[in-house]
């Protein structure tokens, strides 16, 4: 689905603040189709299973036109791949990438084209500059058990740094079920760990009206926890659902919620926070002597 994002870089933050953040909340179907509109995009390629893209290139150069094609575009000139195999000139597919050949049907004429298109049947969290620069990315590494056939699992923890400031990525049940993954990235002076994730539906529940209250479900309890644990920020963004299980929030390193989205409105929280109240000092004074 089109949408337009916050761009951090449009908006000064207020002067007493180190530094501005931006979650947005986005409506999205139920059913996506396939969506390849930028280099990093997640799409479905059936039921069940999305995919990360690592790189994608397609033009209409790219399909075949024969004669008897109603779609055949008269008099164009194409390019036409000759055999379905790949060759010894075609382009190596990234390490630990599928083939997207592997996952869809298609005529054996564009076989050849779909197995120069990598893969990776993880959830992956992008991170991308406000100039649209993919700076890197954090695979799940903790899966729910209920996607274990699903998803391949990450194989590794990543901190990353914009503009001096250090920052880590959990995915949805890891964030809220494994506190050990925030303290990894808190311990490497992480100032703030962000979080997407998806609980809630479109299809029935109920609608929470007060954040963090005793009757919601426990994810607000959880973001909490990380962040007031940890003595650093928490920001936690989650869809836009009819019926949400929590919102989109951004704890401070007390444990308070400074800002949150209203339930069930698609839209961009912004909060302005000081950076120099994440100390990571909880975090730090654990002994990890005592559990190995």
């Amino acid at each position: 689905m089109p949408a337009s994002l916050w761009n951090p870089a449009s908006r000064a933050p207020d002067s007493s603040a180190r530094a501005d953040i931006g979650l947005a909340g986005l409506t999205t179907p139920q059913n996506q189709g396939a969506q390849l509109g930028m280099i990093g995009a997640e799409y479905r390629i059936r039921p069940g299973l999305s995919a990360a893209m690592s790189f994608a290139q397609a033009s209409v150069s790219d399909i075949i036109h024969t004669e008897s094609d109603p779609q055949s575009i008269g008099g164009e000139s194409v390019r036409r791949w000759e055999g379905s195999e790949i060759a010894p000139t075609d382009p190596a597919l990234p390490a630990d990438c599928e083939s997207l050949a592997d996952y869809v049907k298609a005529p054996p004429e564009l076989m050849r084209r779909l197995k120069q298109v990598a893969v990776t049947p993880r959830l992956v969290a992008w991170v991308i500059s406000a100039t649209g620069e993919i700076l890197g990315h954090q695979a799940k590494t903790q899966l729910d058990p209920t996607e274990d056939d699903i998803w391949i699992p990450g194989t590794e923890r990543k901190l990353f740094e914009i503009d001096g400031l250090k920052f880590g990525v959990v995915i949805c049940h890891e964030g809220f079920r494994y506190p050990e993954l925030v303290r990894w990235a808190a311990l490497r002076d992480a100032k703030i760990v962000f979080h997407p994730h998806c609980a809630g539906s479109n299809e029935d529940g109920a609608s929470p009206t007060e954040w963090g209250s005793s009757s919601n479900p426990y994810y607000e309890k959880a973001m909490i926890m990380r962040s007031r644990e940890n003595t650093i920020y928490f920001a936690s963004t989650n869809y836009s659902f009819q019926y949400p299980d929590s919102t989109s929030s951004v704890i401070n390193p007390e444990g308070e919620c400074i800002a949150w989205q209203p339930y069930g409105q698609p839209g961009v929280l912004v909060a302005d926070i000081d950076l120099e109240q994440a100390t990571g000092l909880l975090a730090k004074r654990f002994k990890s002597e005592f559990y190995k």
